[in-house]
């Protein structure tokens, strides 16, 4: 359960900190959240690759761990694809990857997390 404040509860101030795209104030909302949930830390790590990118890989590293560890059924094969995506947004093939990640995402349930990669691929498709 999520604390109320005059603002609205911790969840919906975070969502209010992603849809303005500021990481500090993401950081800071985040904090007050009881767990990130996947597709939440997906939505976070694309606002990073687009503001502060030299604070993505990190974030990706660790969505790529939790995929791997929170994913049933994920194997060496799959996890290796799933690193090469998330790297391959930097790169000039940024919308193939994105694609594919949505799509990986979408496959194992995760339909914040695909929800989040079409909306910050939308301007660039």
């Amino acid at each position: 359960m999520f604390a109320l404040t005059s603002d609205g509860s911790a969840y919906t101030r975070f969502q209010r900190a992603l849809a303005a795209r500021n990481p500090l104030l993401i950081r800071t909302t985040a904090a007050d959240l009881p767990n990130v949930e996947l597709g939440d830390a997906m939505a976070i790590a694309l606002v990073l690759l687009d503001v502060e990118p030299e604070r993505y890989g990190r974030a990706a590293a660790r969505w790529h761990a939790r995929f791997c560890l929170e994913v049933k059924g994920v194997d060496l094969t799959e996890s290796g694809t799933v690193l090469a995506l998330l790297g391959g947004l930097t790169g000039a093939s940024q919308i193939g990857a994105a694609q594919a990640l949505a799509s990986v995402c979408e496959t194992h349930g995760i339909g914040r997390a695909a929800r989040a990669i079409d909306e910050w691929l939308g301007p660039r498709a």
